[in-house]
């Protein structure tokens, strides 16, 4: 699948339990994450809110940057391969508190 890295190297390492996988987001993930990122209930607790689809696909193209792509990773369910939303992986001490989980 094509990303958005350019001339950056693929990363292609895949985090996998027996419901879930972890793995870099890729350009065919738009059309889904467009359900994700445009829902105003599904996205009430983001730091952003709904995207329009502009804002979707900057968005989609900053986490597939070399700087996001190891610390922000989408979530695909192992059954249908569905991608329902994505976890950040980064320790942000402006957001969380020392040993807290968010």
């Amino acid at each position: 699948m094509q990303n958005y890295r350019g001339n950056q190297p693929e990363v292609t390492h895949v985090d996998r339990t027996p419901r879930l996988i972890l793995r870099p987001f890729v350009e065919n993930d738009l059309n889904q994450l467009e359900l994700i990122l445009g829902d105003p209930v599904v996205i009430e607790f983001s730091d952003h809110g709904p995207l329009d689809a502009a804002e979707q696909l900057e968005w989609l193209k900053r986490m597939t940057d070399s700087a996001h792509v190891l610390l922000v990773r989408a979530v695909e369910r192992t059954s249908n391969n569905a991608l329902i939303g994505y976890v950040s992986l980064m320790n942000d001490p402006q957001r969380v508190s020392r040993n807290a989980a968010e």
